[in-house]
């Protein structure tokens, strides 16, 4: 008996195990080495700054009173002096560092009461006169990794048709087809350009206006843009944000409806996995959408794909599997991760079929 079929009966009797109760904590894993696959290649990594652009800084400091979708755009200071006259020189216009640095007085001034040693200033279209919009989108800059992969021998070419193999379900037919020239040509390949379906492809690197597209929007929407716009599953639209936000109990159903857990100790991850962190509260107990706090996609290697937060501030962008971890770990001391991905159809009943968890 070989050792392949062997791996398939056990995975499925995992999933049969897993389809006669309700998901636990102790289903997840804190071991970050079983969400990372090495594949014996280097792929070229650069770490960009990116930055908001001028527009858009611009129109959520002009619509955002008018709009409330639109997040306002605010700056987190200090209150103490040094720290104004540091941030009103490096964005004030020339010769307006006066004006500037009075406004942020005044503004701490309003707030002085307050507890915490920051406060955040709304910048509005008042400052638009004594400001540098080219300098203040700096005070906003995110890392993104750009990959490319170089494919110049037989080896990294097989390596390649794998990972092809693992896109189809997400890229167009367009799309594979000028990622199988490129190959073809053993030219270098653009993550960003290539190997992303088309929703995150017009997203990464970019930033909204909007406070809303969130973590758990961005993983959903990778998988199938169809989950952010259904009516089905993205029910409720939260006050002051945009409708494409994406809410636990909403990702919890989705994942209920359209996924299945995979172990990745028994099944290696693949494209487009989605990972969910959880804060299990360090107990073995049913898992309950309150537990949710992060996700995002496995691509392939170290890399996944996700956005921070529902935040305007936080742009969708590629990092380590590692760092995302240590971002969220930083927040919860009980963090553990599951993995998800597309069935044709559920596996097994694995969830409580009960919408009390989605009920308004």
């Amino acid at each position: 008996m070989s050792l392949h079929f062997l791996t398939i009966v056990t995975t499925f009797i995992f999933f049969q195990h897993l389809a006669a109760r309700p998901l636990k904590t102790s289903d997840a894993s804190n071991d970050l080495n079983v969400f990372t696959i090495d594949l014996h290649w280097q792929p070229n990594v650069k770490t960009l700054q990116i930055k908001p652009t001028l527009q858009i800084v611009k129109n959520r400091i002009l619509t955002a009173s008018n709009d409330e979708a639109t997040e306002p755009f605010n700056l987190r200071i200090y209150k103490d002096s040094a720290t104004i006259k540091k941030i009103t020189d490096k964005i004030a216009q020339a010769s307006k560092t006066l004006q500037v640095y009075d406004l942020f007085t005044k503004e701490v001034q309003k707030k002085s009461i307050e507890s915490q040693n920051y406060v955040d200033i709304n910048i509005t279209k008042e400052w638009l006169d004594y400001i540098n919009l080219e300098k203040i989108v700096l005070l906003k800059q995110k890392s993104h990794l750009q990959i490319s992969i170089p494919f110049s021998s037989y080896s990294q070419a097989k390596i390649a048709e794998e990972i092809i193999y693992s896109l189809r379900p997400f890229l167009t037919n367009v799309k594979q087809a000028k990622l199988k020239k490129t190959m073809s040509q053993k030219k270098t390949i653009s993550l960003d350009e290539l190997l992303l379906p088309d929703f995150a492809a017009k997203r990464v690197k970019k930033f909204s206006r909007y406070r809303g597209p969130n973590c758990f929007q961005a993983a959903l929407g990778f998988a199938d843009p169809f989950f952010v716009t259904s009516n089905f599953l993205n029910i409720k639209r939260e006050q002051s944000h945009h409708a494409s936000m994406i809410n636990h109990d909403e990702l919890w159903r989705a994942l209920n409806e359209y996924f299945y857990v995979v172990d990745p100790k028994l099944s290696p991850l693949k494209y487009g996995d989605i990972l969910v962190f959880l804060a299990t509260g360090n107990k073995d107990t049913v898992i309950t959408y309150q537990m949710l706090k992060h996700a995002s996609v496995y691509l392939f290697d170290q890399f996944s794909f996700s956005k921070e937060s529902k935040s305007a501030d936080s742009p969708y962008t590629v990092k380590t599997v590692a760092k995302e971890w240590e971002l969220w770990q930083h927040l919860h001391n009980d963090l553990a991760i599951l993995a998800f991905r597309k069935g044709s159809s559920k596996l097994g009943e694995n969830y409580s079929n009960q919408m009390i968890d989605w009920l308004y």
